[in-house]
């Protein structure tokens, strides 16, 4: 996949992170890479997409999600830390908005979870 018309451009203004709307976990801009996986009938489906922000408790995807909200996928995340990606099961989509949408992470375990507040405290500095 092509992506370079997908990247959007960084606001450098915005480069600490930011609460989300709930005032919940904080949320840094990323422009990474992202494969997500969802299952529609009888067949699977994967798709690339690009990371737009990230946070402990999920993240925002640039991508065609034909899923409604509150479907279940399995998101690829390719952090750029030079470890293999960090695969979300069972993420669930939260909302969708064009070529946008952003899913929930379901409790992550202990070594994912440091390994993504790690990334979202570096991105956020």
């Amino acid at each position: 996949m092509n992506s370079d018309h997908l990247v959007p451009r960084m606001n450098l203004q915005n480069k600490l992170g930011s609460r989300n709307r709930r005032g919940g976990a904080e949320r840094a801009p990323m422009y990474g890479y992202a494969t997500y996986t969802y299952k529609e009938g009888l067949f699977i489906y994967t798709i690339e997409g690009l990371i737009r922000d990230l946070s402990e408790t999920g993240c925002g995807i640039r991508g065609m999600m034909p899923q409604g909200v509150g479907s279940q996928i399995r998101v690829m995340l390719y952090l750029p830390d030079h470890q293999p990606p960090l695969c979300v099961s069972r993420a669930i989509v939260s909302w969708v908005a064009g070529h946008f949408f952003g899913v929930k992470f379901p409790k992550l375990k202990p070594h994912e979870y440091e390994r993504v507040h790690q990334h979202v405290r570096k991105m956020a500095e």
